[in-house]
């Protein structure tokens, strides 16, 4: 026989997402919005070590807007580099 009880669980959520450059709001519509885009930048720099990591991170949290037309060409123009853009269907 199984018995059940019923547990409260804390979970983490986010409560606010705001852009580190231009302040927006990064999830405006969070219950009716099909935007999936999702932009990470960030560095850990250190060691890893048996007993822990020691890097330091740094990240910045942009929105998709200040990604493309403010990040993307201050890197291109200023290291004379390209991003790749690959569409994801490519990646499966």
């Amino acid at each position: 026989m199984k018995t059940f009880k019923i547990v409260q669980k804390e979970v983490k959520v986010i409560e606010q997402h705001v852009c580190d450059i231009c302040g927006s709001d990064m999830i405006p519509d969070r219950y009716n919005s099909f935007d999936a885009s999702e932009i990470t930048i960030e560095a850990k720099i250190g060691s890893v070590v048996p007993g822990g990591d020691l890097r330091e991170k740094f990240s910045i949290d942009c929105c998709s807007d200040c990604f493309q037309y403010q990040v993307v060409p201050l890197i291109e123009n200023k290291f004379k580099i390209r991003f790749k853009e690959n569409s994801m269907d490519l990646e499966s």
